[in-house]
């Protein structure tokens, strides 16, 4: 796929006149946006400490195995980019956070 190709046909669709409505449905069952395979992964540990503490380490990766998603197609019949997808990023890239707690 390139930058500004295709994505569906955008001579199936005609503009309708002023204050009239058009025969498509609402939603088309054959045309959808890129999927999404969004990984969002967890990894703790508790260390036990003298007497009744205990210390609590988490990290956290959102988008784990850092994918790219693309944004869908341009819906807007009235625009001249109607019907083609440019490859521009929609989520966002790998993040991790880490913490510590101290339980006592």
């Amino acid at each position: 796929m390139t930058n500004g190709s295709l994505y569906f046909n955008p001579a199936a669709f005609t503009t309708t006149a002023p204050y009239t409505f058009g025969n498509a449905p609402r939603y088309l069952a054959g045309v959808r946006a890129p999927g999404t395979n969004n990984f969002d992964m967890l990894a703790s540990r508790r260390f036990q400490l003298p007497e009744t503490m205990a210390l609590d380490f988490k990290v956290e990766f959102f988008n784990a195995f850092n994918r790219v998603q693309f944004a869908g197609p341009n819906t807007s019949i009235a625009s001249t980019s109607f019907g083609q997808i440019f490859l521009t990023q929609s989520n966002l890239p790998r993040e991790i956070q880490a913490s510590l707690r101290l339980n006592f």
